[in-house]
């Protein structure tokens, strides 16, 4: 009887879990470079592993890391990747947001410039109701980034008299000399 799955490593771990594992000996900041990664990857098993399962590997790892350790991994072009300190987590956050926004909007250009002759009418349904379905979410994406700019705005409106208001009060608490001297 032969197994329809075994573990390549004798400790049964996935290429994730070894990653995951490995990074708990590096502080943040610290660059694991790919010939670091290709190395722990390749430790006992019969052949080394390629560049496309070391990207697989993080992949996965990312969002064991995320969950168990609150650390991330950010890739440093032809070096490997870099472990992220907590305050860089929303720039990476935002970063990949902006990216998935204008993917939304690139896919709504592709479904509106198309040769709807080249289709049969069942796929050129499929197509409309993606487009609606497309189009309504870049939209609502859209609008809640205008939402998002006006609560920022109005935050910043109370935000300006509050730092001024605090400014007179410490005026205020300073001592003052009075031109008399006892």
């Amino acid at each position: 009887m032969t197994l329809a799955f075994t573990t390549a490593r004798r400790d049964g771990r996935t290429d994730a879990r070894l990653i995951s594992d490995l990074l708990d000996d590096f502080p943040p900041e610290s660059i694991i470079t790919y010939s670091t990664l290709h190395a722990a990857l390749d430790e006992g098993l019969d052949a080394p592993v390629k560049r496309a399962r070391v990207y697989a590997a993080i992949y996965a790892a990312n969002k064991i890391m995320l969950r168990e350790k609150q650390r991330y991994l950010k890739v440093v072009r032809n070096k490997g990747y870099r472990l992220l300190r907590g305050f860089e987590h929303l720039g990476e956050a935002k970063s990949r947001e902006q990216r998935a926004n204008n993917q939304i909007v690139r896919g709504v250009e592709i479904l509106k410039h198309v040769k709807y002759d080249e289709m049969t009418p069942e796929q050129r349904k499929a197509h409309e109701g993606q487009m609606l379905l497309t189009s309504g979410l870049a939209s609502y994406i859209e609008y809640l980034h205008a939402v998002d700019v006006r609560r920022k705005r109005a935050i910043e409106q109370i935000r300006r008299p509050l730092a001024d208001l605090q400014e007179t009060l410490a005026e205020l608490d300073k001592p003052r000399r009075t031109g008399v001297e006892l």
